[in-house]
């Protein structure tokens, strides 16, 4: 991509044992340079359903994956890019939300904002991190 080496990686394993996953990718790829390099997409409630956000570095923000990964790292300084699919409505459980189907204006809302989200990405590779942030926050 953006004629850099990219590894595009989904952890089979739940999402609060992310760090897990990156753990074993980082022993069998050690020349991979984390969390220099490493670009973690991931649900976000706090987005409105569709849009995308890209973050420098930062906390784990209540999301036990980003937990799970900055407990690996160390640090919670890699990028990432968090992919909005808004708040549950009425007295819906997040947690029931999050694993539900999405409806049909969601799916609209979702593959439009993945074609923004991988041209984000390219462009962060391309031209850096605050040049993506203006183009596509």
């Amino acid at each position: 991509m953006a004629g850099e080496e990219v590894a595009l990686v989904l952890p089979q394993t739940f999402m609060n044992r992310s760090g897990e996953a990156l753990g074993l990718i980082l022993d069998e790829w050690p020349q991979f340079d984390a969390p220099q390099n490493l670009i973690v997409a991931y649900d976000d409630l706090d987005l409105p359903c569709g849009q995308i956000r890209l973050r420098r570095s930062g906390g784990a923000g209540g999301h036990r994956g980003m937990q799970s990964l900055i407990q690996v790292l160390g640090s919670g300084g890699f990028s990432r890019l968090r992919l909005g699919v808004g708040r549950p409505q009425g007295d819906e459980e997040v947690v029931d939300f999050v694993l539900s189907a999405f409806s049909s204006d969601q799916l609209d809302a979702l593959e439009t904002s993945m074609r923004h989200a991988t041209e984000a990405v390219e462009h962060l590779i391309r031209f850096g991190m605050d040049s993506a942030m203006n183009q596509f926050n």
